[in-house]
């Protein structure tokens, strides 16, 4: 209670440099949120139907950059084990009102088809249309506002609309499912696919591991995956961890620099108290830690308010129709380090103002104007 009420002599001070926190602990909080929100939605996206391997091209460092011969997935079914193989393509393309829409091209009997449920209209293979088909995402068919039997142009190409679905990952409800030849031909790749999604006939462990050893050794040129492992192929989101702390160690510096000049000055204003606490039998030890409590209280009530921030901020985000498939995963992590980056700054931003003032003399104190 005594390091509240110091801090609230300076109320207008102690809210601002609370808020200061906050709005560190909230944007560590957004970043890594949204980083294994989006590492959870990968590998649940290619966890689709019974696919037990994911085929990617080795080396890549990024998803996107994944390409094969369109040749290799009939090639891949005839593998010792495999009961199908399914070809997928994926990319982005830009649309009137998204800039960031994605396309999945898949062929029929595509395991992702078992991870949607259409809602409106029909499934894409058994609808028909003579022309080009696609059926919508219901998030971006709501921005696009879209309906069945709506044109979407794409490339100067007009698809029509014959189906919208839903799906528990939110990315796949961030574009539209299309003929696989068509999202090759938007994206300029014709004869190239992205990855192949593979059933085994044996889904034992082992049976697994070496049915993926075989079409290594078949195909030196790809790495194959379970799909719930699939995010450590690439390079791409090790290098989104190694941002994100960064941005946390920068955050505890930048937060641990405003919690010191707050602390500092309030260490010269409370000059003579201090010294009137060392004459009546303070301690050294604990003025150091009077000290270091206030400034780990600023942050930790900054960590609360941070949190809070950065939750609604990326819930909000995910409010926004073009970017409605961002989604946070709000697991333990993402909160213990929240509070660890709060009680880091406070402890950083602390301890220079605390060894300042146990250097505080009582005959000096006194002294001080």
């Amino acid at each position: 209670m005594f390091a509240l009420k110091n801090l609230l002599r300076r109320r207008i001070r102690t809210i601002l440099t609370v808020l200061g926190v906050a709005l560190g602990v909230a944007t560590v909080v957004a970043l890594i949120s949204v980083s294994q929100g989006f590492r959870s939605q990968f590998n649940t996206f290619f966890a689709a139907g019974d696919s037990h391997l994911v085929v990617t091209k080795k080396g890549v460092s990024d998803p996107f950059l994944s390409y094969l011969p369109e040749e290799i997935a009939e090639e891949i079914a005839a593998t010792e084990g495999v009961v199908a193989a399914h070809p997928f393509f994926w990319g982005l393309q830009q649309v009137e009102g998204n800039p960031l829409f994605f396309l999945f091209g898949v062929t029929p009997g595509s395991p992702f088809f078992s991870e949607t449920r259409v809602v409106a209209g029909e499934e894409l293979y058994a609808a028909d249309c003579d022309g080009l088909a696609i059926c919508l995402g219901d998030m971006v068919a709501e921005h696009l506002e879209l309906g069945v039997g709506d044109t979407l142009v794409m490339a100067d190409e007009e698809f029509e609309v014959v189906g919208i679905f839903e799906a528990q990952v939110p990315l796949y409800t961030g574009g539209g499912l299309l003929r696989i030849e068509d999202a090759q031909r938007l994206a300029g790749l014709e004869g190239k696919l992205s990855t192949v999604l593979v059933e085994i006939e044996d889904i034992a462990p082992e049976a697994i591991t070496a049915a993926a050893t075989r079409i290594e050794e078949a195909f030196p040129d790809v790495k194959v995956s379970e799909p719930t492992k699939l995010v450590d192929t690439f390079d791409e989101f090790e290098l989104n961890e190694q941002g994100v702390r960064v941005f946390t160690i920068l955050a505890i510096v930048v937060g641990g620099i405003g919690v010191m000049n707050t602390m500092l000055m309030s260490v010269f204003e409370r000059t003579r108290e201090i010294g009137v606490l060392q004459a009546i039998g303070w301690s050294k030890a604990m003025i150091l830690r009077q000290i270091l409590l206030e400034g780990v209280l600023v942050c930790v009530l900054g960590g609360f308010l941070g949190i809070g921030i950065g939750v609604a901020g990326v819930e909000a985000i995910a409010m926004v129709g073009q970017l409605g498939w961002v989604a946070g995963d709000y697991g333990p992590r993402v909160f213990a380090e929240a509070f660890a980056v709060a009680i880091a700054m406070g402890t950083v931003g602390a301890a220079y103002p605390a060894f300042r003032a146990v250097r505080i003399t009582p005959i000096a104190a006194l002294r001080y104007e």
